[in-house]
């Protein structure tokens, strides 16, 4: 058997790390992130003279930064103080916001005392589960939160999680949630329709309520 010369072996060496090289590359060009410094200087916001409180969708305050130069905002926080609509849609990454005159195409559920919610379709959640994604528009002068009761899926009593309110004038996106773990306890693989009743109080004395009787969305 013939030995290969050192120039061999070092041209096979060389032709092993690219195709390694190759290899790992994309590998680590899928989980690439950008790190940067933020720098809090109590930045401030005002509308028309007005100071603007930054919250987030849990009503805690948050506040802007800076990066690089570049000051950042609270993206729910402002469009709440110009009466746009945001929602933050998890499976596709995206910010979605609308004006609060603009609503989205889908089926009008439920309209009642200035409250009109429409069904925008039913989809699979980011850490497993599925949802019924939903718009709803507040146009009284009073503030509401928008619930659901007698809550099932093909059929079969389940528990999902829902709880909105909409401020007075204001619009919002929303999901009636059913939990991964909710369905596989109920032995459903996949939603074919969903049956609910919405239900609407005022926010702050949790009085003078309405429902929607028996509403059934399907996929």
């Amino acid at each position: 058997m013939k030995k290969l010369s050192n120039l061999k072996w070092f041209t096979l060496g060389m032709v092993v790390c690219l195709l390694v090289t190759t290899l790992i590359v994309p590998a680590f060009a899928s989980t690439l992130s950008k790190t940067a410094q933020l720098l809090y200087n109590d930045i401030k916001i005002t509308l028309n003279g007005n100071a603007v409180t930054p919250k987030d969708a849990n009503g805690k305050a948050v506040e802007p930064f800076t990066i690089d130069g570049t000051t950042y905002l609270p993206v729910r926080a402002v469009c709440g103080a110009l009466g746009i609509g945001v929602y933050w849609d998890g499976v596709t990454k995206t910010a979605v916001l609308t004006s609060t005159n603009a609503a989205p195409s889908g089926t009008v559920l439920f309209e009642n005392n200035g409250i009109k919610i429409i069904y925008l379709g039913i989809a699979a959640m980011k850490y497993g589960g599925e949802e019924v994604k939903l718009f709803i528009q507040n146009s009284s002068d009073k503030n509401y939160i928008i619930q659901t009761e007698d809550e099932s899926v093909n059929g079969i009593m389940t528990y999902p999680m829902f709880s909105c309110g909409v401020a007075s004038g204001k619009s919002a996106y929303d999901s009636i949630e059913f939990a991964d773990y909710s369905l596989k306890g109920s032995n459903i693989t996949t939603i074919n329709s969903v049956e609910f009743i919405f239900t609407v109080f005022e926010d702050e004395t949790w009085s003078n309520g309405f429902d929607s009787g028996i509403i059934t969305v399907n996929k």
